[in-house]
Protein backbone atom coordinates (compact mmCIF):
# COMPACT_ATOMS: atom_id res chain seq x y z
CA UNK A 1 0.00 0.00 0.00
CA UNK A 2 1.50 3.20 -0.94
CA UNK A 3 0.59 6.07 1.14
CA UNK A 4 0.08 9.39 -0.35
CA UNK A 5 -0.16 13.01 1.07
CA UNK A 6 -1.76 16.11 -0.28
CA UNK A 7 0.26 19.66 0.13
CA UNK A 8 -0.72 21.48 3.02
CA UNK A 9 -0.78 25.25 3.29
CA UNK A 10 1.26 26.35 6.60
CA UNK A 11 0.27 30.08 7.55
CA UNK A 12 0.09 32.62 6.36
CA UNK A 13 2.70 34.99 8.65
CA UNK A 14 2.08 38.61 7.64
CA UNK A 15 5.65 40.11 9.16
CA UNK A 16 4.90 44.01 9.30
CA UNK A 17 7.61 46.91 9.00
CA UNK A 18 6.18 50.39 10.94
CA UNK A 19 8.22 52.94 11.99
CA UNK A 20 11.49 51.29 12.39
CA UNK A 21 10.15 48.36 14.54
CA UNK A 22 8.85 44.48 12.93
CA UNK A 23 5.36 43.42 14.06
CA UNK A 24 3.68 40.00 14.04
CA UNK A 25 0.28 38.75 12.92
CA UNK A 26 -1.42 35.87 11.73
CA UNK A 27 -4.83 36.32 11.15
CA UNK A 28 -5.70 40.49 11.98
CA UNK A 29 -2.81 42.68 10.38
CA UNK A 30 -4.39 45.27 12.24
CA UNK A 31 -3.61 43.64 15.41
CA UNK A 32 0.24 42.79 14.97
CA UNK A 33 2.31 41.50 18.34
CA UNK A 34 6.00 42.55 19.03
CA UNK A 35 6.65 38.48 19.03
CA UNK A 36 6.12 36.29 16.35
CA UNK A 37 3.83 33.47 16.44
CA UNK A 38 4.86 30.82 18.76
CA UNK A 39 2.55 28.04 19.00
CA UNK A 40 3.46 26.12 15.83
CA UNK A 41 7.52 25.75 14.95
CA UNK A 42 6.49 26.14 11.37
CA UNK A 43 4.44 29.58 12.05
CA UNK A 44 7.99 30.49 13.79
CA UNK A 45 10.24 29.02 10.96
CA UNK A 46 7.69 31.26 8.40
CA UNK A 47 7.47 34.42 11.12
CA UNK A 48 11.74 34.16 10.93
CA UNK A 49 11.58 33.95 7.18
CA UNK A 50 9.75 37.22 6.71
CA UNK A 51 11.60 38.68 9.67
CA UNK A 52 14.93 38.42 7.46
CA UNK A 53 13.36 39.96 4.18
CA UNK A 54 12.16 42.95 6.62
CA UNK A 55 15.88 43.54 7.43
CA UNK A 56 17.38 42.63 4.33
CA UNK A 57 15.10 45.05 2.18
CA UNK A 58 16.07 47.83 5.06
CA UNK A 59 19.72 46.56 4.59
CA UNK A 60 19.25 47.31 1.01
CA UNK A 61 17.55 50.49 1.26
CA UNK A 62 19.73 52.04 3.30
CA UNK A 63 22.82 51.40 1.35
CA UNK A 64 20.89 52.80 -1.47
CA UNK A 65 19.75 56.00 0.07
CA UNK A 66 16.20 55.13 -0.07
CA UNK A 67 13.17 56.28 2.08
CA UNK A 68 10.42 53.20 2.53
CA UNK A 69 7.30 53.58 3.89
CA UNK A 70 5.57 50.60 6.03
CA UNK A 71 5.12 47.16 4.49
CA UNK A 72 4.15 43.90 4.53
CA UNK A 73 4.92 40.34 4.17
CA UNK A 74 3.07 37.50 4.05
CA UNK A 75 4.63 34.32 3.99
CA UNK A 76 2.95 30.99 3.60
CA UNK A 77 4.44 27.33 3.53
CA UNK A 78 3.36 24.50 1.93
CA UNK A 79 4.19 21.10 3.17
CA UNK A 80 5.71 17.72 1.09
CA UNK A 81 3.75 15.92 -0.75
CA UNK A 82 6.00 13.06 0.11
CA UNK A 83 7.94 11.76 3.03
CA UNK A 84 9.53 13.09 5.37
CA UNK A 85 6.86 15.21 5.66
CA UNK A 86 8.58 19.00 5.36
CA UNK A 87 7.90 22.44 4.28
CA UNK A 88 9.00 22.20 0.45
CA UNK A 89 8.03 25.13 -0.70
CA UNK A 90 7.71 29.08 1.03
CA UNK A 91 6.70 31.61 -0.50
CA UNK A 92 6.84 35.53 0.30
CA UNK A 93 4.63 38.33 -1.04
CA UNK A 94 5.47 41.68 -0.09
CA UNK A 95 2.95 44.64 0.07
CA UNK A 96 3.34 48.18 0.17
CA UNK A 97 6.19 50.51 1.07
CA UNK A 98 8.57 49.69 -1.64
CA UNK A 99 8.59 52.29 -5.04
CA UNK A 100 6.57 52.40 -8.17
CA UNK A 101 9.87 51.69 -10.44
CA UNK A 102 9.20 48.15 -11.19
CA UNK A 103 12.62 47.99 -12.23
CA UNK A 104 13.96 49.21 -8.87
CA UNK A 105 11.87 46.87 -6.81
CA UNK A 106 13.23 43.71 -8.22
CA UNK A 107 17.13 44.54 -8.05
CA UNK A 108 15.93 45.86 -4.23
CA UNK A 109 14.57 42.18 -3.78
CA UNK A 110 17.05 40.37 -5.58
CA UNK A 111 19.48 42.10 -3.38
CA UNK A 112 17.68 41.37 -0.39
CA UNK A 113 17.21 37.82 -1.32
CA UNK A 114 21.22 37.46 -1.64
CA UNK A 115 21.61 38.64 2.26
CA UNK A 116 19.06 36.75 3.28
CA UNK A 117 20.74 34.67 5.73
CA UNK A 118 17.32 32.60 6.97
CA UNK A 119 15.90 31.93 3.47
CA UNK A 120 19.28 31.46 1.89
CA UNK A 121 19.96 28.56 4.87
CA UNK A 122 16.34 26.75 4.08
CA UNK A 123 16.94 23.77 1.94
CA UNK A 124 13.48 24.59 0.10
CA UNK A 125 12.21 26.39 -2.83
CA UNK A 126 11.74 30.28 -2.01
CA UNK A 127 9.51 32.06 -4.17
CA UNK A 128 10.01 35.92 -3.77
CA UNK A 129 7.45 38.05 -5.26
CA UNK A 130 5.79 41.97 -4.91
CA UNK A 131 2.24 43.43 -5.91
Amino acid sequence: MKVKFKSKTIGPVFVIKKNQEIRYALLDVSKPTRFPPSEKPSQTLLASVGACFVKSIDNVAQKQELELEEFVIQVKGFSSIDMPIRIAKISVLISGGLFDNLGEKKLLLIEAKAICTVSNTLNCEIELDHD
